[in-house]
């Protein structure tokens, strides 16, 4: 069975501590910035402000710390598709947008905290894609400037893993977990990963010496188990005894998580389901109530009808004249 979302796992494994947060600020917020920040201030906010339909696609996180004596928020998001998507300006103003809006509902007389955007991509190729809201309007802008004060514009804190090469992420004297994470995500696609692996063992020493990263390294050999193209299971196992890890107790955690997320799928399919069954039963008895007895075929369709089918007919259950009413094609 595949590892649900293994990029949003792995992220949130590395990010959700806030030492490993810190870590990563220092390497992707400019140097003048980050010395406004307060190190022992950084929090690592509850919930998400993602939207649903994009859940399956994006990670992001939510920060707040003191800025230079002031409340600011950190908004980290990776972007783990394989295709640079151009569009990410606009979904992030968005995310911004959210929390802006939960902000007023909080505290609706208080002022909004500033949001530093920052965009973590370890898309193939690099990132190609726009950094700035403006640069979506196509020189437009330019072109008329006296439109630049009505158009919202903003621009991101890019961190282009691809970009980044192995001496960059050792200069930068990041957390162990946090340079294992960074080359796991940049380097995951590439056949020769466990190379990377074995490049950076002091690394993963590391890790796997500090019980509270035990989380993570079962995270980060998921991830590795999961999104490479052939890898060597038995390479893998090599490298982690070497590392002073047991691999066969985080092969049998990982197993253990994804049991119990098959079962937990499971459960959550089986109340889809009778939802669904529960809302085709009220269909076919307010259709029987009100017009009688229906034909095989009629039940047939009822019975082999969408969720958003069956809506569609408990609605003109409530109008129509008759059973042919309710069937009819749509207009």
């Amino acid at each position: 069975m595949a590892i649900p979302h293994p990029h949003d796992r792995l992220f949130r494994a590395a990010a959700s501590n806030p030492e490993r947060a810190l870590h990563l600020l220092r390497l992707v917020l400019p140097e003048s910035a980050f010395r406004k920040l307060d190190a022992t201030s950084l929090r690592i906010e509850s919930g998400t402000f993602i939207d649903e339909d994009l859940a399956e696609v994006r990670s992001d996180l939510l920060l707040s710390a003191r800025y230079d004596g002031m409340p600011v928020l950190i908004y980290l998001l990776l972007e783990h598709k394989s295709e640079v998507d151009r569009m990410v300006p606009v979904q992030m103003l968005g995310y911004l947008v959210n929390v802006w809006n939960a902000q007023h509902s909080a505290l609706p007389g208080a002022p909004l905290s500033p949001i530093l955007p920052i965009l973590i991509s370890h898309a193939d190729g690099g990132w190609t894609g726009p950094v700035a809201l403006g640069d979506l309007f196509g020189g437009v802008l330019a072109k008329h400037p006296e439109l630049v004060p009505f158009v919202p514009d903003y621009r991101l804190v890019l961190e282009d893993l691809q970009r980044r090469d192995d001496e960059s992420l050792r200069q930068a004297a990041l957390d162990p977990g946090v340079a294992l994470t960074l080359v796991a995500l940049r380097d995951a696609r590439r056949r020769d990963v466990l190379a990377t692996l074995r490049r950076f063992m002091g690394e993963l020493k590391a890790v796997a010496a500090r019980r509270d990263a035990k989380l993570l390294l079962e995270q980060i050999v998921a991830y590795l188990m999961q999104v490479p193209p052939d890898l060597s299971l038995s390479e893998l196992r090599d490298i982690l005894v070497e590392a002073h890890a047991d691999p066969e107790e985080i092969m049998a955690t990982i197993a253990e998580q994804l049991r119990g997320e098959a079962r937990a799928e499971g459960r959550a399919q089986g109340r889809v389901e009778g939802r669904v069954e529960g809302k085709r039963e009220t269909v076919l008895e307010q259709l029987k109530l009100k017009f009688g007895d229906l034909t095989v075929e009629q039940k047939t369709v009822i019975e082999n009808a969408t969720p958003a089918e069956l809506d569609h007919f408990a609605r003109r259950v409530l109008s129509a004249d008759d059973l042919s009413a309710v069937f009819a094609p749509e207009a």
